[in-house]
């Protein structure tokens, strides 16, 4: 029986430096996401888009279309008069 108890003790001590190993690569990955994701933000918040500072005036009324003025051709104008 004293073999089978030092045989325990020995997985139980393996087991518990296994535990051990995971929680201190756990907190090292924890960290590296905090790092991770505050690097995220910082990009993210530079690619943002900024609003736009418009210097002159771009509404729709002040750009509405002026009516062209038809061009007259003087050839046409003595064509329709000759067969007018």
């Amino acid at each position: 029986m004293g073999m089978r108890a030092s045989e325990y003790e020995n997985e139980l001590r393996q087991r518990d430096e296994t535990i051990e190993r995971q929680a201190e690569r756990i907190k090292q990955l924890e960290a590296k996401i905090d790092r991770l994701e505050k690097l995220l933000a910082g990009k993210a918040e530079a690619k943002t888009a900024k609003k736009p500072k418009f210097t002159e005036n771009y509404s729709f009324d002040k750009n509405k279309r002026k009516k062209k003025r038809r061009k007259t051709h003087p050839g046409r104008a003595a064509i329709r008069n000759l067969l007018g």
